[in-house]
């Protein structure tokens, strides 16, 4: 349950480890769950967009709204905003399955494409520059 919301980020007790890793209850901010549906949108809004263009240019136009996303939401609540992140490269697999027929309908053959290409050319896409690579699964 959400106390409140502001500027994106919800309020409310979360579970924290303390450095002699005890658990207690704390009030913390993480990204509220308008704010992720709203990023899930745009990135699906731009991957059915995007079907026709090469993988660099899909980089080019996904890549400010992933940078502008893990610049904001990063800073607090860094898991809760991570697995958002993980869906930019859930995205990237759909998109790849539509773009090239080699991979037709081979959700694993995607995923290894896309691990591939995250250790050929780490630097394509921001979130990978940042450490948040794909992982085949």
């Amino acid at each position: 349950m959400n106390l409140f919301d502001f500027l994106g980020y919800a309020f409310r007790r979360r579970l924290a480890k303390s450095k002699n890793g005890n658990f207690f209850q704390t009030f913390s901010p993480a990204v509220s769950k308008s704010s992720a549906k709203s990023f899930r949108d745009k990135i699906k809004k731009i991957r059915l967009n995007c079907k026709t263009l090469s993988l660099e240019e899909y980089a080019r136009e996904i890549n400010p709204v992933v940078r502008g996303w893990m610049n904001y939401f990063m800073k607090f609540g860094s898991g809760e905003a991570r697995k958002q992140i993980d869906y930019v490269n859930v995205s990237m697999v759909w998109w790849l399955i539509r773009k090239y027929k080699r991979i037709k309908r081979s959700k694993g053959k995607a995923w290894r494409m896309l691990a591939r290409l995250s250790k050929a050319q780490p630097e394509l896409f921001y979130h990978w520059t940042m450490g948040i690579r794909p992982t085949i699964g």
